[in-house]
């Protein structure tokens, strides 16, 4: 067999793909996005995320380069990542691989959760900084809804935990998430009436999401919906499993044999289904409440709004204390016309103090 240098099977691969992603159809590009994905990824490491495919606008931590197929970044130098949606005339559709560690136990080495990021999503490290967990344990994301024109381009993130680890944990917007096994994430503004909501569907295996004290398992063949505000938060608890509600071509674009673990999406369960299974499961969740004070230094008043809280209004030295679950938390705080979002990790009784260094530091 001819050998070629790897620089010029680079160069041949990635003129290949521009090559159909200016010049093909929708289903072509989406292919070719993949493809390239595959090839240039396939090594990625623990804690890594790879750039699959065009376009993604990459806000880092310290001198790092994600602008090409193939380039790699530590997941702890990631602010966030926004990708494009399908774009047939520009060539665009963006991809992102990232291998999270997240709670996987050490005696594992080697071992990460496969994150695939595809078309119009945008997703923030909320670990960032945090002594108690890895790289993007936790995180924010808002997704599309895919192009109308395209089916063979869906927009969200397919989640799939290691052969031979039974579960692993992370949060996804505020919400706690155990998973050991696949399931697809998307967010929707506007989705056929329904309130805004997270939906976390199992496409094998099994799961649970919770949020507010409340934990709902996710069986392989279900999907839970979680309300979320305006600003992706988490607003309520997750409602019990109910049975796909996308239809079954949906699933069939969903590029899970891109994934290491090859598997067949389990076919939707019924309702009756659904029901007898939880006559049969007992999930208790590790939430617990706790006292969350909040001192305002300022001399002017301030509100800070908490997702299920809502807002609250502090006169200039005022302090209120309120009682919370445990959890991720994405404050939003005004003082003066200017709002600032800080996400905060409650797990204990804790005081924040707002003063002017809290918008000093935002910008």
């Amino acid at each position: 067999m001819k050998r070629f240098p790897i620089f010029t099977l680079f160069v041949m691969l990635t003129f290949t793909v521009a090559q159909v992603m200016a010049q093909g159809s929708c289903p072509e590009l989406v292919q070719a996005a993949l493809a390239a994905t595959d090839e240039f990824c396939l090594d990625t490491d623990v804690n890594e995320a790879c750039y699959g495919n065009v376009q993604i606008d990459a806000e880092l931590n310290g001198d790092f380069t994600f602008a090409t197929t193939g380039d790699r970044v530590p997941l702890d130098a990631v602010r966030s990542l926004a990708m494009a949606g399908l774009n047939v005339d520009a060539g665009t559709w963006g991809v992102t691989l990232m291998k999270v560690r997240a709670d996987i136990p050490d005696s594992l080495p080697g071992q990460a959760i496969s994150f695939l990021l595809f078309g119009d999503v945008q997703i923030e490290n909320a670990a960032e900084g945090s002594a108690d967990l890895t790289p993007m344990q936790a995180f924010y994301f808002k997704s599309g809804i895919g192009s109308p024109d395209c089916q063979e381009a869906p927009d969200g993130i397919l989640v799939q935990t290691p052969e031979g680890v039974t579960e692993v944990s992370f949060t996804v917007n505020g919400a706690e998430v155990t998973l050991g096994s696949t399931a697809f994430f998307q967010t929707r503004l506007t989705d056929e009436g329904k309130p805004p909501s997270l939906t976390m569907s199992v496409l094998e295996g099994q799961g649970s999401i919770e949020a507010f004290g409340v934990t709902q398992p996710v069986f392989a063949g279900s999907w839970v919906r979680v309300p979320i505000d305006e600003n992706f938060n988490v607003a309520a608890a997750p409602l019990p499993p109910k049975p796909y509600q996308f239809d079954k071509e949906d699933l069939g674009i969903l590029p899970v044999n891109h994934l290491e673990e090859q598997f067949d999406i389990t076919p939707s369960l019924t309702q009756s289904q659904i029901d007898a299974l939880l006559a049969t499961t007992s999930i208790i969740g590790d939430s617990r409440s706790v006292s969350f004070t909040m001192d305002n230094t300022l001399t002017d008043t301030a509100t800070i709004t908490l997702p299920g809280v809502g807002m609250l209004l502090f006169a200039p030295g005022e302090s209120q204390t309120i009682v919370v679950d445990t959890g991720f938390y994405r404050a939003t705080i005004c003082h003066m016309g200017e709002c600032v979002i800080q996400t905060w990790h409650i797990a204990d009784p804790m005081t924040y103090t707002l003063d002017s260094t809290a918008f000093v530091e935002s910008q």
